[in-house]
């Protein structure tokens, strides 16, 4: 990798993350007004399904406890709606047996609105939001991105096993698949269905790096690319000792060597820290192919574990297709 002001000086392996892009001529044309990324993960949600009763019962009994599982994390609340409040495009959920025991809902959308007041006291729900306490009046809270109304004899809450997609997708953490990258002690679960479009990095030389890529273009027969690389950046083997502290820079230089230029676009472009724990670093930019016939937009997340960082590159055209399961990738990695 090339020197560049950062001072960091050599990053072993040089060819490592750029051979990611082999064939392609990168630019850099794209600049991003407003820090609007797509591995968004409260874009792109995903959801645990739980009992209603439950969660106001996990309050009760060790607050701190239930704050640090609950707050700020993505949920289908199973419940009956015991209240409405039109007016305030609130209703409170709980379970047939206990009005007293309740989650207050607040709309995020006109659509959600209407569902909600098309709804009627009594009915079997499917909430799904964002949980939050209100720790100016203690109330527990929904930011409502969908509702289901639930027909017939009312289902099981799924357990912790399941997880939800706001398409309404279903999938089991025991159905998915585990990927461990070398020695790093990284490790991460993908879809079933992904294991038939896999390709182990360095094995298979596409690039000397540790880790995979998934070309979701082939599963779906689409003619333009669309893939995700997972990978592990090692600071212990690919940094010189005197440059491994600083990690902004270590970013910055692999960028760069990435996009082959010394100006890049706004990098940091937004940083997110998610609900389930990692804090995720952003950068977006253009690449075109075939002299600029075909025309790729790609993000970066960088993510700083310990003695190394984890770098998710995603690539599409003109939709991202694949990004349900993207952002499962990135909910199930640890």
């Amino acid at each position: 990798m090339r020197q560049n002001k950062s001072n960091v000086k050599k990053l072993k392996s040089p060819p490592a993350v750029l051979l990611l892009l082999a064939g392609l001529i990168l630019s850099g044309a794209g600049i991003f007004a407003k820090p609007a990324v797509i591995m968004d993960p409260a874009a792109h949600p995903v959801y645990q399904p739980v009992d209603a009763r439950a969660v106001v019962s996990s309050f009760n009994t060790d607050r701190q406890a239930a704050l640090e599982k609950y707050n700020k994390n993505y949920y289908v609340f199973y419940g009956v709606i015991n209240k409405k409040n039109d007016d305030k495009d609130e209703f409170l959920i709980g379970r047939p047996a206990d009005s007293d025991v309740t989650i207050t809902c607040k709309t995020s959308s006109a659509e959600v609105s209407r569902t909600a007041k098309e709804c009627s006291i009594g009915e079997k729900v499917k909430v799904y939001g964002k949980f939050e306490v209100d720790f100016i009046t203690g109330r527990l809270c929904v930011n409502t991105d969908r509702i289901e109304v639930m027909t017939g004899k009312e289902e099981p809450v799924p357990d912790e096993n399941v997880y939800i997609l706001k398409s309404g997708r279903q999938i089991k953490r025991s159905d998915m698949k585990l990927r461990k990258i070398g020695d790093t002690g990284f490790s991460y679960y993908i879809p079933r269905e992904m294991e038939a479009i896999e390709h182990d990095i360095a094995a298979e030389g596409i690039g000397a790096i540790d880790g995979y890529q998934y070309c979701f273009n082939e599963r779906d027969n689409r003619a333009y690319a669309e893939q995700l690389f997972v990978c592990y950046f090692d600071k212990n083997t690919l940094v010189e000792l005197n440059d491994r502290s600083s990690n902004r820079l270590i970013e910055d230089a692999i960028i760069r060597d990435i996009w082959k230029k010394d100006s890049i676009n706004k990098f940091p472009l937004t940083r997110i820290k998610t609900g389930y724990g990692p804090e995720y670093i952003y950068y977006r930019d253009t690449y075109e192919k075939d002299l600029g016939i075909d025309i790729y937009q790609t993000e970066m997340i960088f993510e700083e574990k310990g003695d190394g960082i984890i770098l998710y590159l995603y690539i599409y055209k003109d939709k991202p297709y694949s990004i349900d399961d993207v952002m499962l990738t990135l909910r199930f990695a640890r």
